[in-house]
């Protein structure tokens, strides 16, 4: 189990994750994180994009399921609207909702991927499963708090990249 906060990706946006490079790394499964990787907090569906996006994934055989740790069932409304699986209260970076994932999707955790972004929770809890991560930039970075966890997540990943020996790879 790692404790590295290194992506295994890096993705400007979600919807830049393709199902070619997905089905390229083996991937059958793609957890995704909810609030500032999907939507904004405050946005109540999935923009037009996402639902085209996931369209693609179902095109390619590659299950989209909601990882949020959310807790108020926001990743569950929005699940219905996408059409799939959604795990709440998650707790990342904790690492058993993804041995759950696993177990109701039936699919082993060396096939899946977290994209998320934060590299605190979604990255760590990702790494720490042995999961494939990928850190997507956040679509909002103009709040305060928010922008100084970027630039602080930047920081810690640069130092673990120097010091870890990790890299990661721009999607």
């Amino acid at each position: 189990m790692s404790f590295c906060f290194v992506p295994d990706f890096i993705a400007r946006k979600l919807t830049d994750i393709s199902p070619g490079f997905l089905r390229s790394e083996k991937i059958e499964v793609l957890l995704c994180d909810l609030d500032n990787t999907i939507s904004l907090h405050r946005h109540k569906r999935p923009p037009d994009e996402v639902f085209r996006w996931k369209k693609t994934l179902d095109e390619a055989g590659i299950e989209l399921v909601l990882f949020s740790n959310n807790r108020r069932g926001r990743a569950s409304r929005n699940a219905r609207m996408l059409g799939v699986k959604c795990f709440e209260r998650i707790g990342k970076p904790r690492t058993a909702g993804f041995f759950e994932a696993a177990r109701v999707t039936d699919v082993p955790l060396n096939r899946m991927a977290l994209a998320g972004d934060q590299i605190f929770t979604d990255v760590l809890g990702a790494n720490r499963a042995e999961v494939k991560s990928i850190w997507v930039v956040p679509i909002d970075r103009r709040v305060p708090h928010i922008w100084l966890r970027f630039a602080f997540e930047r920081l810690v990943v640069a130092v673990n990249m120097i010091f870890g020996g990790k890299t990661f790879e721009k999607l």
